[in-house]
């Protein structure tokens, strides 16, 4: 097996202990960047028949987590790729091959709701999942009433909620869903 190629992101935060400074403690945190490798020839996860996912975000911390969950998944090969601005996702879009979006809705070229209904109104046909660090229901019942599948906040997803949410989106746009 050859590796496909390296990442780096912030993976763990972990308690270094306590400190006390002019007579009060204080918990220090560390955060450890952590390596990882995907593997593309022989991994038995991976395949023509991966779900082929585009993460729109500038985060690189976000996308190495999601990347994270995702490789911890069970019973489901997701391939993430990710453009760290709008106007680069839409274009990798636009190529054809992805099955799902997942879109910060505050990036560098592109902020709140219009980030939405820009991407939604150049690739209609490919779900769009929001996943923002924005914890605003009205704002998340707005972009799922206007065409967004799903809005997640990042600090609360999980590897099942994600994976679930991923096929969820992709097969309610194939209008076979009956259990999502």
């Amino acid at each position: 097996m050859k590796p496909r190629g390296y990442n780096w992101g912030v993976l763990c935060i972990r308690f270094n202990g306590l400190s006390t400074y002019g007579g009060s403690s204080r918990q220090i945190w560390r955060f450890s960047t952590v390596r990882y490798t995907m593997e593309a020839e022989g991994d038995a996860k991976m395949g023509d028949d991966a779900i082929k996912v585009l993460m729109i975000d500038d985060n690189p911390a976000a996308i190495s987590l999601m990347q994270y969950l995702l490789e911890d998944a069970k019973d489901v090969a997701v391939s993430l790729e990710h453009a760290s601005r709008l106007e680069s996702g839409i274009e990798r879009l636009m190529k054809g091959g992805i099955d799902v979006v997942l879109l910060d809705i505050l990036l560098p070229d592109s902020r709140g709701f219009r980030s939405f209904t820009d991407l939604h109104a150049a690739v209609p046909d490919v779900p769009v999942v929001i996943l923002s660090g924005i914890d605003d229901e009205a704002l998340a019942l707005k972009m799922v009433s206007d065409g967004a599948q799903d809005y997640l906040v990042k600090g609360e997803v999980t590897t099942n909620l994600l994976v679930r949410t991923i096929r969820c989106a992709i097969e309610r746009t194939r209008g076979e869903a009956p259990e999502c």
